[in-house]
């Protein structure tokens, strides 16, 4: 039985593609510039990564390009990869939600860090 509501057309060649597949993550360091994260999984240096943050009364999604990546600690089970991310094209309303979960969080910024251009 066809369950398919659209047709779709056989191809005589292989087409390859990417799927975008969310894994928890640590969040050690953020601004609405970019974040520090660390992860089980490596993150390839200039891919570019959407990342889903919870920011406590809301959740973000962004899109992040890896800056760099590195081992933190590798024990007989575990690798954990610490990345530095920066934020791409980021919205004025993740911008605002990053903020104020920055001040509800009690840390503070320089103004500098706080310019998204």
């Amino acid at each position: 039985m066809d369950q398919r509501q659209r047709p779709r057309s056989a191809l005589p060649c292989s087409l390859s593609g990417e799927v975008t597949v969310y894994r928890p993550l640590s969040v050690s360091d953020i601004s609405p510039l970019g974040a520090r994260v660390e992860t089980a999984e490596v993150l390839r240096v200039d891919s570019v990564r959407a990342f889903r943050l919870n920011l406590g009364e809301q959740t973000v999604v962004l899109k992040g390009r890896i800056a760099h990546a590195s081992v933190r600690t590798l024990d007989d089970d575990v690798v954990v990869y610490t990345s530095g991310v920066e934020f791409l094209d980021v919205p004025p309303l993740a911008k605002a939600a990053i903020e104020r979960f920055l001040t509800r969080a009690g840390t503070s910024l320089r103004p500098e860090q706080m310019d998204i251009r």
